[in-house]
This record gives C-alpha cells, structure tokens and sequence, in this order.
C-alpha cells in the first residue's frame, strides 16, 4: 500500500488497490495502519462505507465522503444544504463550464434535488449512470489538486451501478495523483470475477488468515501472559480460525468476566479457567459480550440498533428517558 501511493503520487496515475479477506481478518486494520503512516504525506483522504440494508442508499459511500468534505450533515435545512455544496463546488470547479450538471448531479445524489429537477432524462438506470458520471468528475477535479486517498469499505455489500463507477474512475481517470482501496470480503471476487480484469495499473491481494503459530504469538503480546492453560490455548486457537478479531473480543470478554485481570504490566489467571466455554464464530463472541453488558448498557444498544449501524448520541437520548445515555455511550466505546 505505502508503495503503491508513491508510486502514483509521484507518477500523478490513478490506482486501484483492491484488499480481499474474510471478516475479522484485519482488512480494515491493515487499511487504518497504512493511513496513519501515510498521514504526513499531504495527502487529502475520503472514506466511505457501503451499507448492506435499505434502500435509496445505492451511491452511501460517496455521499459520505461528499459530506465529510462539505460538512453538510443530515441535520442541515435543505435550503442552507444546498447553499453549501454550491459554494464548495465553486472553489473545487471553478472555472468549469460543466459545474452546472457536475452540480445537478451531485445535488440529486444527496437528496437536496429530485432528478426531475436535476436531470433531462429520469430513467433509473440513466439516473445512476449521470450520477456516476458527476462522481468521477468530482473526485477527478481533487486530485488534480494534490495527492487523493479514496477509501471505500465492505464493497461486497456496493450495489452494481457504484461498483460501475469506481471502475470507470481509475479506468478514465488521467495524469491524476489517485490512490483507490476498496476492502471487500471474498464474495465480492466470487460474484465479480472480472473486478479490474485487464487494467494495469490495479493491485488485488488476499489476506489470509493467520496461522496457528501467529495465533498463539497474537495471544501473547495482547496480555503478555503464558499464563492460559495448553488446552484453552490450543481451543482458541481452533476456534478462531486464524482471524485476530476473534482472539481479541475473546480475550476481551475475559477480562470482562474477570477471569483474567491485571497484574502490574502484564495479566494473571484467575479461577479454574477449565470452565471457560470458548464460542463457536466471532458472532458467538460478540454475542456472549453484548449479553454480559450490565441492562442500562444493554438497553442503550437495543435503542441504537432500532436507529441502525449508524446514530447520534441526541437519538439514543431521546429513545431512553431517563437513563444516562451518555454516560452508558462512553462505557460502551471503551470496551
């Protein structure tokens, strides 16, 4: 990844960089870690994430990055929305002679225009289609800027006409500083099999799981202790298949339970650890977490989950009177 950005930094030629892995193996991790050394580069970074509910959310990734770079949120009045992308387009495009329908495009895409409004022709799939043509001419005109990091996460879940998009993006992008990761699981490949078939400048690479031995050394340096019997050891290790963020959430609910707990700089044991059941999958440990959260933690997330993967605090508020949703928020984050 550090690599291949300069590469394309210095060579000012897009690039498509495809991570493959399945759930927990660390996808998003290794994308994180890659970031943060790539902080200092001056490069600009959007990211978004592809939902797997709803619907009207075909182009969420790219609505998220055009938010975050606009700073328009859901809570501002249409009009001063509006107002708002207006003004940034202008310092993004100008002079551009096709801001007007760079403009009607993004708008429709946001929400803020209907493509009755926004578009000639209101066909569904023509509709997708001038979206997407507005998408790459926005990401095109900020990376000619400057270096541009584009993020988008779980593109197993996209939907075909933002999959379209991006593979037009690097494929008719040109002299231009642009780096694209998109994070899939390995059922993205299967349904896709000709992702970036004949592109050269694209990179797909696979990452595996762990192996036992890295298991066993990923136990370790999370608590620093040898202290786990051989057989719940070896039983993690199983069970875990290789994939880090199971070890972690599991050694997380112990600490949680107080079968481990700390003992100066590293962890200590406590009880006859031969009792500690070890779940099946990584959703069974998540699950044996949420159902060991004390009730006012446990209703704060029952409320959250009613909003979906994504809420503000004010929501949870409203949706628990008189319980210290905050409060309960922080304690959650924490663990």
């Amino acid at each position: 990844l550090l690599d291949t950005f300069a590469r394309t930094a210095s060579d000012r030629r897009p690039h498509l960089f495809t991570l493959v892995g399945s759930a927990g193996v660390g996808k998003s991790r290794l994308v994180s870690e890659a970031l943060g050394t790539l902080a200092g580069a001056g490069a600009k970074l959007l990211r978004g994430r592809c939902l797997p509910y709803g619907r009207g959310v075909t182009f969420w990734p790219i609505v998220e990055m055009l938010m975050a770079d606009t700073g328009i949120t859901r809570a501002h009045e249409h009009d001063k929305a509006l107002a708002g992308l207006d003004s940034w387009l202008a310092e993004v495009f100008a002079p551009d002679p096709q801001l007007p329908a760079i403009r009607s495009r993004l708008a429709v895409m946001m929400g803020l225009l209907t493509p009755a409004v926004g578009m000639p022709d209101t066909r569904a799939e023509r509709v997708d289609k001038e979206i997407g043509w507005g998408i790459r001419h926005y990401l095109d005109a900020i990376a000619r800027k400057g270096p541009l990091i584009v993020v988008v996460d779980d593109l197993q879940w996209a939907e075909p006409p933002v999959v379209e998009t991006l593979e037009q993006l690097v494929e008719r992008a040109a002299d231009v500083p642009m780096l694209l990761i998109c994070i899939a699981r390995p059922e993205f490949l299967e349904a896709r099999r000709d992702w970036a078939a004949g592109q050269p400048n694209s990179t797909t690479i696979t990452l595996d799981p762990l192996t036992r031995a890295e298991t066993g050394t990923l136990i370790s340096r999370l608590l620093e202790i040898e202290a786990l019997p051989a057989d719940l050891r070896t039983e993690i290790i199983e069970r875990s298949a290789g994939t880090p963020l199971f070890c972690e959430e599991f050694i997380q609910m112990l600490i949680d339970e107080g079968r481990l707990v700390q003992d100066g700089a590293s962890w200590r044991a406590v009880g006859p650890m031969c009792e500690i059941r070890v779940p099946h999958s990584i959703q069974a440990v998540l699950a044996a977490r949420l159902d060991s959260l004390p009730d006012g933690e446990k209703n704060v997330l029952q409320a959250a989950s009613v909003i979906g993967e994504r809420f503000e605090a004010s929501q949870v508020r409203d949706m628990t009177v008189g319980a210290d949703a905050e409060a309960m928020l922080e304690s959650l984050h924490r663990k």
